[in-house]
């Protein structure tokens, strides 16, 4: 026990963040930054919001002039994939501003909004309909 607590104190079990300056710097940064925001409004991302505003500060902590290099999407997924696959910090996404709602498709994860009983009117919407076409 004492070994281990030992190592804790050491740092052993930390994860020290990845720093992308080096990536970061050959890519306009105006370009950089702003895809990096939009990518917070995609619902597949919802529940990334400490990786993608980690990366979002250390963007601007960059602040790269360079102009010649664009953003490449897939190079770009691959490094962030690669080098931010989680955070600790962050916690599965389940009913934090969403809801889960029955289609005849399945399951769908619905964003719901500040509203009370939308969600609750919307399945019966689509019972109804889905009901009737029966």
């Amino acid at each position: 026990m004492a070994d281990l607590m030992a190592r804790m104190k050491a740092g052993a079990f930390t994860k020290k963040s990845h720093d992308p300056s080096a990536y970061f710097k050959g890519i306009d940064n105006n370009s950089l930054v702003g895809l990096l925001a939009l990518l917070q409004a995609l619902p597949e991302n919802h529940g990334k919001n400490i990786r993608i505003e980690e990366l979002q500060r250390k963007a601007l902590q960059i602040r790269s002039q360079a102009q010649n290099r664009s953003i490449d999407i897939p190079e770009l997924r691959k490094y962030v994939q690669e080098h931010y696959p989680h955070n600790s910090l962050e916690d599965p996404p389940q009913n934090l501003f969403t809801e889960n709602i029955m289609t005849p498709l399945g399951n769908r994860l619905l964003f719901a909004g500040i509203t009370e009983n939308q969600i609750f009117t919307l399945q019966q919407f689509l019972t109804i309909l889905w009901e009737s076409e029966r």
